[in-house]
Parts: structure tokens; sequence; C-alpha cells
């Protein structure tokens, strides 16, 4: 069995990414049991999500 450690920053906004991504990787586990996930969200507050404000 392999562990995969994946950690993802996403705006404070957004939701989506921290909801879809465990589903799909469980999916992959569903379909390779050999590939075990480990998913760590974290958010960043921003006021503002713009390309510039993501730099900082």
């Amino acid at each position: 069995m392999t562990d995969h450690h994946i950690g993802m920053m996403v705006p404070s906004s957004n939701l989506t990414m921290e909801t879809e991504l465990p589903r799909m990787l469980r999916a992959r586990e569903e379909r390779y049991p050999e590939d075990r996930f480990v998913f760590q969200p974290a958010r960043a507050r921003m006021q503002h999500v713009t390309p510039a404000a993501a730099r900082h």
C-alpha cells in the first residue's frame, strides 16, 4: 500500500475543491486499493480573490 499525502490551500471563498477533490481521491482508492490518499485542505483568508492577492 502506498500513502499519498496531498495538501492544498484554497481561497476562503472556494468550497468546491474541499468537497470534490476528496470525492475524486476516494473513487481512485476504490479502483486502485493499493493507493491511499490523505487530503489536508487549508483555507487562505482573503478579502479579495484575485491573482494579485493570491501571490501575497
